[in-house]
């Protein structure tokens, strides 16, 4: 009977590592969902002021702009990915 209760007590624990697996995964792709949501609204508003400039024919504007725009897609992109590795390391410790 004892055996017996230390085969269930140890099958219970070895899937521990697969259940806390499966939340590093759902926490990953919920970052990346995250991430690629950031990256769609960046991309809207980057065609919004492109549309705009367009229309208003300044390309002395566009020609400032756009080095602006690219570096700050750039920051956001690195601080998503630092805030996510920073998330899973996170997730990953021990509780």
């Amino acid at each position: 009977m004892q055996n017996r209760h230390e085969k269930t007590s140890s099958a219970s624990s070895s899937l521990d590592p697969v259940k806390e697996l499966n939340e590093a995964h759902r926490v990953s792709l919920a970052i990346s969902i995250e991430v690629n949501r950031a990256r769609r609204n960046v991309a809207i508003f980057f065609a919004l002021v492109s549309a705009a400039i367009i229309y208003w024919q300044d390309w002395n504007l566009w020609l400032f702009l756009l080095p602006s725009i690219l570096i700050l897609f750039a920051v956001l992109q690195q601080a998503n990915i630092i805030l996510m590795k920073n998330e899973l390391k996170r997730r990953a410790l021990p509780k």
